[in-house]
C-alpha cells in the first residue's frame, strides 16, 4: 500500500501544474548511491509488472515485488530550514542489493554530492 500525506499530495500536485504536466503516473522505486539504497519517486507510466494506487487525485505505481518486499510505503513532505524535500519510508527498509543499490562511492573520485 502507498500511503501519502495531503501536504506531500498538495505540493506534488502544485509541482506538477506549475510544470503543465498531466496524465503521468509517479513510480515509487529503489535507487542507489553514495548513501546506499533508497526510495524514490519519478514520473513514469503504469506497466503491467505494477500495483497501482490512487491518492488525492493522483497516479502512484510501484513494481510488485519492490511492494512485496517493502510493505507500507508512506510518502511525507518534510520543511526544515527553509527547504521541503519528500521522506519516503517503508514498513520494510530496503536493502542494499549490490551494484547501483548501494555500491558506496567506488569510483566517485572520492566525493560524491
Amino acid at each position: 500500500m502507498i500511503n501519502v500525506t495531503s501536504e506531500a499530495g498538495q505540493a506534488i500536485k502544485d509541482y506538477l501544474a506549475s510544470q503543465k504536466i498531466s496524465g503521468k503516473t509517479l513510480r515509487i522505486y529503489l535507487g542507489g548511491g553514495c548513501g546506499g539504497a533508497s526510495l524514490r519517486l519519478v514520473l513514469d507510466e503504469a506497466k503491467d509488472s505494477d500495483v497501482l494506487y490512487e491518492h488525492q487525485g493522483l497516479n502512484y505505481t510501484i513494481e510488485k515485488s519492490l511492494e512485496a518486499q517493502l510493505g507500507d510505503v508512506d510518502v511525507s513532505l518534510i520543511s526544515e530550514d527553509g527547504q521541503e524535500y519528500f521522506n519516503i519510508t517503508s514498513t520494510n527498509p530496503p536493502l542494499d542489493t549490490g551494484a547501483g543499490a548501494g555500491a558506496g562511492c567506488a569510483g566517485c573520485s572520492g566525493s560524491c554530492g
